[in-house]
């Protein structure tokens, strides 16, 4: 524009907003503050790992100042700070690159990079101005880690809570610990009297101070876990995948990169999963960032396959059919039908008796006589039953190893599907000469039952 005196013009009204504090944003209660609706314009905080800016620093900056002015005229009480990420590998490469301390290069980055974000005018509320390596700043950092150092993620509250709750609930007998080591409920349903606790769970009591604090550590949401990593020793840290090129070097000098398994703090994200699915929905960002936001969570959802049968024997469920002669596919949550199912709906006094064919636990329960009248009550005995998530494979053999006759394998497995939707899900029984092979799941938690 020509007589458009940029210089002249430029520093009057930054002077003028720099006294007047024209983009501040006062909190409530404070003066000037208007209960006005609320806007917040975050930019990504530049790295003070350079002598100045580049070109990519104002091309977001630009825009983003557009929406917050644009915000103010709308009569919103816009929040639109600026800072400096100055922790990390860059600023660190720097200082050693130069030869001198981090914190003098950091300081003196910043200065310069400040100077030069200042001259773009950009209405930011300065007042708010914070660098990560404060100690007002990191300080708040440190205590975020220490609060989720001391929690863990509560299932049942689908919320995070003290760790301390959790050990209370341990000490009480309100939970148990199951094989794998997690805190489970402990579910008394009146047969623990008779046969005894579940296999593979032990209480609070019984565990020694070291065995505690591993269970404690195991469920806190920051915790420690033996990983594979980017591990690049030039630069003596770990890498993000993004940081390695597809040589398999690091982005940041060009040094060797290499896997290797090694004992890192991790953040129990993969807990909040489904929370962070769902409140995609409340943020006010643009659909495609939604969708690429609910691909990055990578949620799952299986299948239901039909197979064709050919041994004439009816399916078991819906869009599932056996695949072999006595094999019964059974999928999550679908209660057997057809003919494997007959004996639930008869009389008991009509069904037929195994006699002396009754079948035993061997894998690796105790030889405990398992009917099939009985066969609900003695599944509270299984080692699994606690064990959510995860699916096993079960054998059965009969009493004294004896052959089951084929007027008998249809009541077996008729007995084995009593099982089904009761505590646990069968995916598969299979009634062999003399033995019967399961495949199962425990529900996951109460809620599934």
């Amino acid at each position: 524009m020509a007589g458009y005196n940029f210089a002249t013009i430029e520093d009057k009204w930054q002077k003028y907003w720099e006294d007047n504090a024209t983009f501040r944003q006062p909190n409530p209660g404070e003066d000037g503050f208007e209960d006005k609706p609320k806007f917040y314009v975050l930019d990504m905080f530049p790295y003070p790992s350079g002598e100045g800016l580049h070109v990519g620093h104002p091309v977001g900056y630009v825009a983003t100042d557009i929406v917050a002015r644009h915000a103010r005229m709308k009569g919103y009480n816009v929040l639109h700070p600026i800072g400096y990420d100055a922790f990390g590998l860059p600023a660190e490469q720097y200082a050693i690159e130069h030869g001198v301390h981090p914190r003098d290069t950091t300081e003196r980055n910043i200065a310069n990079i400040e100077r030069q974000i200042r001259m773009f005018g950009f209405s930011y509320d300065w007042s708010r101005r914070l660098t990560t390596t404060d100690v007002d700043y990191y300080r708040w950092t440190q205590w975020i880690f220490l609060q989720m150092f001391n929690g863990w993620y509560d299932l049942e509250a689908n919320a995070a809570r003290p760790i301390g709750e959790l050990v209370h609930r341990l000490e009480s007998g309100e939970y148990v610990v199951d094989i794998a080591g997690r805190a489970i409920r402990n579910v008394s349903d009146g047969i623990t009297p008779v046969l005894g606790d579940p296999v593979g769970t032990s209480k609070w009591h019984e565990l020694s101070q070291g065995e505690r604090n591993s269970v404690i550590d195991a469920h806190r949401l920051a915790y420690m876990a033996q990983v594979p990593v980017n591990w690049c020793p030039k630069l003596g840290t770990v890498l993000a995948n993004e940081e390695v090129t597809n040589e398999g070097r690091s982005d940041r000098g060009d040094h060797p990169v290499y896997r290797r398994d090694l004992k890192q703090w991790m953040l129990r994200i993969t807990a909040y999963a489904d929370r962070l699915l769902a409140d995609i929905d409340m943020v006010n960002w643009p659909e495609p960032i939604k969708i690429m936001q609910r691909n990055w969570i990578g949620k799952s959802v299986g299948a239901d396959v039909d197979f064709e049968c050919t041994t004439g024997v009816s399916p078991v469920g819906p869009g599932v059919s056996p695949v072999g002669p006595g094999v019964s596919p059974v999928g999550p949550g679908v209660s057997p039908v057809g003919p494997f199912t007959s004996a639930a709906t008869k009389p008991e006094a009509s069904r037929p008796a195994l006699t002396a064919k009754s079948m035993k636990g061997m894998n690796p329960y105790p030889r405990q006589e398992l009917r099939p009248e009985n066969v609900m009550t003695h599944i509270r005995n299984l080692p699994h039953v606690e064990m959510p998530g995860a699916t096993y494979f079960i054998t059965f053999h009969s009493a004294k190893d004896e052959a089951i006759a084929d007027s008998e394998r249809q009541l077996v497995l008729e007995a084995c599907l009593h099982w089904h939707n009761e505590r646990c899900n069968i995916y598969a029984v299979c009634v062999m000469d003399n033995h019967v092979h399961m495949l199962a799941r425990p529900f996951q938690d109460l809620n599934d039952i």
